[in-house]
């Protein structure tokens, strides 16, 4: 299963994203404009089944680290993302097929959209959280014991800094952390990432039926017919339905 999301799709997303944030994981709102603007640039997103995905993909997750309000005030140059992506692509030597959402709550579920628009890879449905978590070894992919190395992170500057190998996934929390205080409170990160079918079992179901992230929560969108794109929907979905009918 597969859909290419629209404007008002960014729009639902953004919003539902706030609401799944819980309070936490930045504010939406400057990463749904800069992939609106993408868009309308001509940028084609298409989202996709983890249960589709092929042996051979390479999904790697796309996130931001650091302090909400810095990311905010310090506006991003817009390719930190993706050059964080090329260098974990370097690292691995393939060459990377799929993106997805580290954590759907609040401003990382924009944030694997750009990467997407720019690159032009399709966005797995599904995250590591369903919500928005404070630290990388609180996340599903932490606790399946997948290898969060090589992880990569680049500044607004395009500093970049590749961590190739830590003990546990709370080392590479305490390592990186530290490397994005130095690079002004706010960095892309892209880490977790994994070759199918190693994806965890779920990653785009809910409660043990097909298309939800476990744990999130039921959300689904009150328009959305059967067989649409939102009736079964994975994390992105799931976020984009919450306030938006079936588009």
């Amino acid at each position: 299963m597969s859909w290419v999301l629209t404007e008002q799709d960014l729009q639902d997303l953004a919003t539902g994203a706030g609401i799944l944030g819980t309070g936490g994981g930045g504010n939406p709102y400057l990463g749904h404009l800069h992939v609106r603007e993408l868009v309308r640039a001509g940028a084609r997103i298409t989202v996709v089944a983890a249960s589709a995905l092929e042996d051979t993909a390479l999904i790697c997750p796309v996130g931001g680290m650091g302090a909400p309000t810095i990311s905010i005030e310090r506006l991003p140059n817009g390719g930190e993302y993706l050059g964080a992506l090329r260098a974990v692509e370097a690292a691995w030597g393939l060459e990377v097929t799929h993106v997805s959402s580290i954590e759907i709550g609040g401003a990382n579920a924009l944030r694997p959209m750009a990467v997407a628009a720019q690159a032009g890879l399709p966005v797995v449905d599904g995250d590591g959280m369903g919500r928005a978590f404070p630290e990388l070894q609180m996340c599903t992919f932490a606790i399946a014991g997948l290898p969060i190395t090589p992880l990569a992170l680049q500044d607004v500057r395009g500093n970049s800094l590749l961590i190739r190998q830590v003990t546990s996934a709370h080392w590479a929390e305490q390592i990186a952390r530290a490397a994005v205080v130095s690079m002004g409170g706010s960095a892309a990160m892209v880490l977790f990432c994994l070759q199918a079918p190693p994806l965890p079992p779920h990653s785009d179901q809910r409660d043990g039926e097909p298309g939800g992230t476990p744990g999130s929560g039921s959300a689904s969108c009150p328009g959305a017919s059967p067989g649409s794109s939102r009736s079964h929907p994975g994390a992105v979905a799931s976020a984009a339905a919450l306030c938006g009918q079936d588009s």
